[in-house]
């Protein structure tokens, strides 16, 4: 939705926003054509909480396409053994889903995020959308393995969530819905007690394939850092010595950082054995 690189000066009042137009598409593929038309410099919007952030820091907005008539992006199911969450869920929608459950750990983790004024409005898409590093749903996704679903003019596409803040396909798509597999039985634990200085995510799996852990490191500036922990690793802590050394902001220096992932990863992965 919006980069830093757009930023200027700071607007204090509504009395700043031009006139602009509103439409209410009904479908994904209207939805498409509408955010195609870059001589209307569309604007997608949702829940709206970070495009008032966006406009204070000199957003221009032209067309507003209004998702919340789209049905279709509003639902949470399980379809080809993925739980399949609507891009137009609210983080409150999604706290009260039992289907969450199918993910041990995930329903608690997701509930953790924001303030209740907050999750009443924002959506899972828009969090995901705003690709600001301090957001905290994609360092959850990452950690799960999920795959983010577009469409654009080109037909459907999806990213892996780590490749959101990366990547140049965004322009004109619409985010549609997020899938999370469920065939290697996935649990997560989500440790913010830092946060917004620093937070981890820890996911586990069972399955034949080498990756059995993930763990999602992430800082107020930094984005998402991720180890991945394989069966034949005897000393899994010392995966974590593999940390960037450029890994470090203004306020959390690489070492201190280095010496948070061991200590939150044998709490998360007690925590996890202790709720199977």
């Amino acid at each position: 939705m919006f980069h830093v690189a757009q930023s200027g000066l700071i607007s204090t009042s509504s009395k700043d926003l031009d006139n602009f137009e509103i439409v209410r598409p009904k479908t994904v593929n209207e939805a498409v054509s509408y955010l195609n038309n870059f001589k209307t410099d569309p604007v997608a919007y949702a829940g709206g909480i970070d495009l008032v952030t966006a406009f204070r820091e000199n957003k221009k907005i032209g067309t507003l396409v209004w998702l919340k008539d789209i049905d279709e992006l509003k639902t949470i199911s399980i379809i080809d053994n993925c739980l399949r969450v609507g891009a137009l869920v609210t983080l409150a929608e999604g706290v009260d889903e039992k289907k969450l459950d199918q993910i041990p750990g995930f329903r608690k983790a997701w509930q953790k995020i924001a303030n209740v004024r907050i999750r009443m409005q924002a959506t899972i898409g828009g969090n995901i959308m705003a690709r600001r590093v301090s957001y905290e749903m994609p360092i959850l996704l990452t950690a799960l393995k999920s795959r983010i679903n577009f469409l654009n003019n080109d037909g459907h596409f999806n990213l892996p969530p780590e490749k959101i803040l990366r990547t140049n396909k965004l322009n004109g798509a619409l985010l549609t819905s997020i899938d999370i597999p469920l065939s290697n039985n996935p649990r997560i634990d989500y440790e913010r007690s830092l946060r917004p200085l620093y937070t981890q995510a820890l996911a586990t799996f069972s399955e034949d394939s080498e990756i059995i852990e993930r763990v999602v490191i992430a800082t107020e500036f930094l984005r998402p850092h991720i180890f991945e922990i394989k069966k034949d690793v005897k000393d899994n802590v010392a995966v974590f010595n593999k940390l960037p050394l450029d890994y470090c902001d203004l306020r959390l220096s690489n070492n201190y950082i280095g010496s948070l992932v061991p200590i939150f990863y044998k709490r998360q992965l007690a925590r996890i054995e202790r709720n199977p």
